[in-house]
């Protein structure tokens, strides 16, 4: 639908005089790669959250309902439920991001829309980083306030998600657009992979699980 869009929105601009030039003074690649990078990927690094947001309702719920203390009886140890969690969340993300990536290329393909293969993939393979950051913040928020996790972590990213789209619109300073967690994710369908990015997310995922499993320790469950 959003390669179908980008189509429809752009070719009918390129027919008229001067866009073209205007189009490729303020953008930094291809005029229909640039459109698709805004349009689709940036709905894609909402969704993709709102599915880590989900996960960590599921976490949520099994601490609430006593489900973690009947792993736990097993027994099992708490840093493993951790790490099986991450495990699932990133298997699960990466099969969205990859379906969704063959889609956009299918899609492309059929629109006549020239996308270089190995952008897409880096653009489609970065959600699952960010979809491991909203997982691994969210995972610390419920293992100490199990019942608010899911609320503290859905205002979290609509709120980045608000500064990424409209910081440049109201002028806001670039340190407010810095705090939006998707702004890490850069532009790889247009730039490549920003590496500083990737790193700064690659940490958060593994400090924010890791306080996870240590304050899952330190807590009853079920408390």
């Amino acid at each position: 639908v959003f390669v179908v869009l980008t189509r429809t929105i752009v070719q009918p601009l390129l027919s008229i005089p001067g866009l073209a030039a205007y189009f490729a003074a303020i953008l930094h690649g291809p005029i229909y790669q640039s459109f698709l990078s805004s349009l689709w990927f940036g709905v894609a690094q909402l969704l993709i959250a709102g599915f880590a947001i989900t996960q960590v309702g599921r976490w949520s719920a099994e601490d609430t309902d006593g489900r973690l203390e009947l792993i736990l009886s097993n027994p099992v140890s708490r840093t493993r439920v951790v790490i099986e969690r991450a495990a699932v969340l990133m298997f699960g993300a990466l099969i969205i991001a990859a379906g969704s990536g063959v889609a956009v290329g299918v899609e492309s393909h059929y629109q006549s829309i020239d996308l270089d293969p190995g952008r897409l993939a880096e653009a489609s393979l970065m959600l699952v980083p960010v979809a491991l950051v909203f997982a691994a913040l969210g995972a610390l928020l419920a293992a100490r306030l199990p019942r608010p996790a899911v609320g503290i972590l859905g205002i979290f990213a609509f709120a980045s998600y608000l500064m990424l789209q409209l910081g440049p619109l109201f002028k806001l300073p670039d340190w407010v657009q810095d705090l939006s967690a998707f702004k890490l994710y850069g532009q790889p369908l247009v730039e490549g992979i920003d590496r500083a990015g990737l790193a700064i997310l690659v940490v958060i995922v593994l400090a924010a699980f890791s306080a996870s499993a240590i304050v899952m320790q330190r807590r009853d469950i079920g408390s």
